[in-house]
């Protein structure tokens, strides 16, 4: 166990508005963090400083050593980072599995040549493409739905698919992006069941989330951001009664629940 990922001083800054403000975050491996912050608060700005979609505007990001703050998404990627995103990105006409078997273009050989002619290697990399993105569709519960359309599946089941999706790179860190936003109860569960098999397999997870009982209901370390800044961090109890979170989220006192 040891420092996986860690931020030092990250700013990002678009124009004049400061949306992530020097902030340092180290997450460690093998837990559950929680990114956790009201609208705006730069939550997703900061996942997008880490999985390369943005560079920050000063500041570093380190994964495993290695400074990727200058990195290309797909760099990223193949380092093993994956993520989902708060809108679902999912190619509904095509099968379930299909939608996992892309996840793995990263960890395929396809020559254009080998591909036009389909050949025997070809053949057996997508033989075992197929097989693993399987085993993934069994691991969040939609073995049963492997051959029907994503378009067609309801909303917290596309959500898992996504998830099953990331996977599919073999990452050694996840980046959850609001996976609970608009699931029901019972949805909500089974997706904290999986999130914590995911955990159980030995990858680390970094989680923004608004519902507070999934957030609180798994995460081992809880930060916190407000306008661009971190103003909390600690287990979820210690969160839970965290003035100035508590402020920030509600304006007065009370308890986050």
């Amino acid at each position: 166990m040891g420092t996986i990922l860690k931020t030092e001083a990250v700013t990002m800054q678009f124009g004049g508005l400061t949306a992530v403000d020097s902030v340092d975050l180290e997450i460690q491996e093998g837990e559950i963090h929680a990114l956790l912050g009201p609208n705006g608060a730069g939550k997703t700005t900061l996942f997008n400083v880490i999985s390369g979609i943005y560079i920050p505007t000063s500041g570093r990001v380190v994964f495993k050593g290695v400074e990727i703050n200058s990195k290309k998404s797909h760099e990223v990627a193949e380092l093993g980072i994956g993520r989902t995103f708060q809108n679902i990105l999912l190619f509904d006409d095509m099968t379930v599995c299909e939608n996992v078997m892309i996840g793995r273009h990263l960890k395929t050989k396809q020559p254009l040549v080998e591909s036009i002619f389909c050949t025997p290697r070809i053949r057996r990399e997508e033989k075992l493409s197929r097989s693993r993105s399987l085993e993934l569709l069994d691991f969040v519960n939609l073995a049963d739905e492997a051959e029907k359309k994503a378009g067609s599946l309801p909303y917290g089941k596309k959500r898992l698919l996504e998830i099953a999706r990331a996977l599919a790179l073999e990452p050694s860190m996840l980046l959850l992006d609001e996976p609970a936003a608009g699931m029901n109860l019972s949805e909500s569960v089974e997706l904290m069941e999986t999130i914590n098999k995911i955990k159980a397999s030995g990858v680390t997870i970094l989680i923004v989330e608004h519902n507070m009982r999934v957030a609180m209901g798994i995460s081992d370390v809880v930060t916190v951001l407000n306008h661009g800044q971190k103003i909390a961090e600690g287990v979820p109890a210690e969160i839970q009664h965290n003035q100035a979170v508590m402020e920030a989220y509600l304006g007065t006192g009370g308890t986050l629940q």
